[in-house]
């Protein structure tokens, strides 16, 4: 599986399972619900930061709304949690560098 498709599956899979549709608390921000949605912890909330407000909003939307999520949804959730260094830890594998060496083809991107 790679790692666009990995987005996909788990867009699918909190839209389905409904993580979302508990409503946001009244004191909690929609960036704050978003990272709850999607399972960010600690420093991971920080990779919220590559969306603007709006994008996030669009996320949060597209994530708890009933039905599959759009492909823009999924496109800002790869661009959350897609990259490397940051799918590896989300996962629950050691952190891995962002810089590629000769046995990094032996992982399917």
């Amino acid at each position: 599986m790679n790692r666009r498709s990995f987005c996909r599956s788990l867009g699918l899979t909190v839209a389905t399972l409904g993580v979302g549709a508990r409503p946001a608390d009244a004191a909690e921000t929609p960036r704050e619900h978003l990272a709850r949605v999607v399972g960010l912890e600690g420093a991971e909330v920080a990779w919220l930061d590559d969306l603007s407000a709006a994008q996030q909003r669009v996320l949060l939307s597209g994530l708890t709304s009933p039905g599959v999520p759009s492909r823009n949804a999924i496109d800002l959730l790869y661009r959350v949690i897609g990259r490397r260094e940051r799918l590896f830890p989300y996962v629950g594998y050691p952190p891995l560098p962002n810089r590629l060496t000769a046995c990094d083809g032996l992982i399917r991107e």
